[in-house]
This record gives structure tokens, C-alpha cells and sequence, in this order.
């Protein structure tokens, strides 16, 4: 079992290990689906956790892409995007377990919510950056 230093540690390495795509990710929504910064939640989740059928909710599609990330050995995670409205009315009963609404983000940061092992939630702002390997 974590402490909450160690979980929060756990959700800020994972958190860095996939920043490029985190940023990207918020980049789409901001640039190409038009939401504003500040109404942006991307939510990276450690599949094979307490979060599974959190994510099935948003994903359905994750069940299948996380047997063939474990099948080659990765360990599997999802990156989606969602609005604050959109979850708030998604999850009415799950939004106190994950600390919402989230701390208020600066000018032009998003909302990364990472859900992570054990239950561990963690709220970090990210700003939201084309990756130029991810624009082709």
C-alpha cells in the first residue's frame, strides 16, 4: 500500500514519462475541438487498477487495448479528454472520490487528473503543446 507521498510521487512519474502526450492531448482539445483550458480535463489512469470501470465508463474500447498492451508486456494506461461539465454529469457519485472540481488551473494550463494504483487520485496542471511527431 502507498503513502499518499509515495502515490502522489507514483502519479507524477507517470505523469512525466508520458507528458508528450499528455500536452498533446490537451493541445487537441484546446486547438482542434475548441474547449477552453480552463473547462479541459485530461485524465491519464493506470488501467489495471481500482480505476477500471471508471475509465470502461468513458472508454469501452479500453478493456481491449489494455489485454494487448499486457500481452506484450506493457503495462496498460488510458489518456482521454473529457470537459468538467461533461464529467460532472458522467459521475455524480464518483466526483468525491477524485477531489472534484479541481484546484483552479493558471491562464492557459489544463486540468490533468491521474488515477492511479491503490485508488490514488492526483490533480496536476499541464500546458497544452503540439507534439510535432503526433501532427502527421
Amino acid at each position: 500500500m502507498y503513502t499518499y507521498s509515495e502515490a502522489a510521487q507514483a502519479a507524477l512519474d507517470l505523469a512525466k514519462r508520458n507528458l508528450d502526450v499528455l500536452q498533446h492531448v490537451a493541445w487537441l482539445s484546446v486547438n482542434q475541438f475548441g474547449h477552453l483550458a480552463h473547462e479541459v480535463i485530461v485524465i491519464c489512469a493506470e488501467f489495471n487498477t481500482d480505476w477500471s470501470e471508471f475509465v470502461l465508463e468513458l472508454n469501452p474500447n479500453a478493456k481491449s487495448e489494455a489485454a494487448t498492451l499486457t500481452a506484450s508486456g506493457e503495462t496498460p494506461i488510458t489518456i482521454m479528454c473529457i470537459t468538467i461539465d461533461e464529467l460532472s454529469d458522467f459521475f455524480r457519485d464518483t466526483l468525491n472520490d477524485i477531489g472534484f472540481p479541481p484546484p483552479p488551473a493558471e491562464d492557459g494550463q489544463v486540468h490533468l487528473l491521474m488515477l492511479t494504483a491503490g485508488g490514488h487520485c492526483t490533480w496536476i496542471h499541464i500546458v497544452p503543446r503540439p507534439s510535432p511527431h503526433m501532427l502527421s
